[in-house]
């Protein structure tokens, strides 16, 4: 079973949650206890996380370095950027399954995912209800990808997946 997440960087906004099986479920949540929660009672293998992983002191990491070359990133310095890095690193802690970071701005562009009914195109049955869940979704997508061993990845230190045809 897949996770997408899009985290966001506080506890009071909103976090798109998709699980992804033989069925499809979105959640929008805000608590780290929520998606733990989540993620427990679903004996999750692999949680795609949209929120960078790791923090070296710089504005970029190398994989955010070679993905600029594509795609737009911001600096991990930015205060925003800082606590969504920080929430996901502790967040990554707290798993027990293999979590890999996406970026699912990218991976929307590869996939060609403009409107929220655009995931249908992929096996995502159900339309999301907001930005949070579409990244989300697109997020356990990804991740589903990664599974298969088509996707691209970012930087060798610090790796960034994004979905491959």
């Amino acid at each position: 079973m897949i996770a997408g997440i899009d985290l966001a960087g506080i506890e009071s906004r909103p976090t798109g949650l998709c699980i992804l099986n033989t069925e499809v479920y979105l959640h929008t949540v805000y608590t780290d206890t929520e998606i733990l929660t989540i993620l427990n009672q679903n004996n999750i293998a692999l949680a795609a996380l949209d929120a960078p992983l790791s923090f070296r002191g710089e504005h970029f990491r190398d994989g955010d370095r070679e993905l600029r070359a594509h795609f737009p990133i911001l600096p991990l310095t930015f205060r925003g950027m800082q606590s969504l890095t920080q929430r996901g690193i502790r967040l990554k802690n707290s798993l027990s399954c293999k979590v890999i970071e996406v970026y699912p701005h990218a991976a929307k562009k590869i996939l060609g995912i403009v409107r929220m009914e655009d995931v249908t195109s992929y096996g995502i049955d159900v339309i999301p209800s907001n930005l949070h869940e579409l990244d989300a979704a697109v997020a356990a997508l990804t991740g589903e990808f990664y599974l298969q061993g088509r996707y691209t990845a970012y930087g060798t230190q610090d790796m960034i997946i994004v979905p491959r045809f």
